[in-house]
């Protein structure tokens, strides 16, 4: 393939790209929403067991964080009395390299105040309809994903080993969640929304972040839920924590195991525990992959063949 016909299908891309944002300002314009701009450099960072921020040294005073997602600011816009909100944002991942992963990427990320979880979900489908075209939709139980191999993910860690004799010997000796964590994107991912859009509903507390959870058949759940299409991830939503105090302790949880994981030590994020005890509203919110939307719009495979960034080198001009 020659150089020049790289660079224009880069070209023909990049015009896809910039229709499709036009595409979700509209849509969210026709919603009567209100587009953000929270600040990506922030004193304090988002607490997560799985993403890592980066660190920036300052030239004066400590280091500031690279936000993970513009979570924690938007929400404090909603703290003051705003309402349905988004922001298309780059945001910032260390250690995430891959042909599904870049350490920035674009996020598509929206709340809406006083709405239902199905109401919200209906907004989902019809976003990632703009890019994909409408096709079936399936909800499924995070449980019930697992019953495509056979598995109770409630059962002992040594019941779940026996049931996959594949895993790697390194993978049997992780605590029992980080085991879930390999099943679920070693086996059960890839066979997700093939043909449809999946959501996944209904996580364990466990898996809660930043949702709120309820009783359900005697379980605690989180009313959270994820969206998967052709095996791939596309976002991550919730109907979000309002208690402040829950919200400190499940931070200080983070904390704690991700000292017991030997990841890097992150300081417990006081300015959004201030947010939470000046009060967000009931609503429901989402983080969606701008960036993967794209590939799969263009049946591509790589991330990088869709961002604006170029990946093959660019001859000298002739001496």
């Amino acid at each position: 393939m020659s150089l020049e016909f790289d660079y224009l299908e880069k070209i023909t891309l990049l015009h896809d790209r910039s229709k499709m944002l036009k595409r979700v300002r509209n849509f969210f314009d026709k919603k009567k929403f209100v587009e953000v701009d929270c600040n990506a450099l922030n004193p304090l960072p988002e607490l997560d067991l799985y993403i890592d921020p980066f660190e920036v040294p300052m030239p004066i005073g400590p280091s500031f964080y690279l936000h993970t997602s513009p979570e924690y600011g938007m929400k404090e816009l909603l703290s003051i009395g705003m309402k349905n909100i988004f922001q298309l944002s780059h945001v910032f991942r260390k250690e995430e390299k891959g042909s599904l992963h870049r350490n920035e990427f674009m996020m598509l990320e929206w709340y809406e105040v006083g709405v239902s979880l199905d109401h919200f979900l209906s907004s989902v489908i019809d976003l990632i309809s703009l890019f994909l075209g409408k096709t079936r939709t399936q909800i499924l139980p995070y449980t019930k994903a697992f019953d495509r191999l056979s598995i109770d993910p409630d059962a002992s860690k040594e019941a779940i080993i026996h049931a996959i004799p594949s895993l790697p010997l390194e993978v049997r000796s992780w605590d029992k969640q980080s085991l879930l964590h390999y099943v679920w994107s070693s086996f059960i991912q890839p066979t997700l929304g093939c043909g449809e859009t999946t959501i996944i509903s209904e996580f364990p507390s466990s898996e809660s972040a930043l949702a709120k959870t309820i009783q359900k058949d005697g379980k605690e759940i989180a009313l959270r839920f994820e969206i998967y299409r052709e095996g791939m991830e596309l976002g991550n939503g919730y109907v979000e924590l309002t208690d402040p105090k829950e919200t400190k302790y499940r931070f200080l949880q983070v904390i704690q195991n991700r000292r017991l994981h030997d990841k890097s030590d992150l300081p417990l994020n006081t300015d959004f525990l201030q947010v939470m005890d000046r009060g967000i509203p009931a609503c429901c919110g989402v983080a969606i992959g701008f960036d993967r939307l794209m590939m799969l719009r263009n049946k591509k495979s790589d991330i990088a063949s869709i961002l604006p960034e170029i990946t093959c080198p660019i001859s000298s001009p002739a001496q």
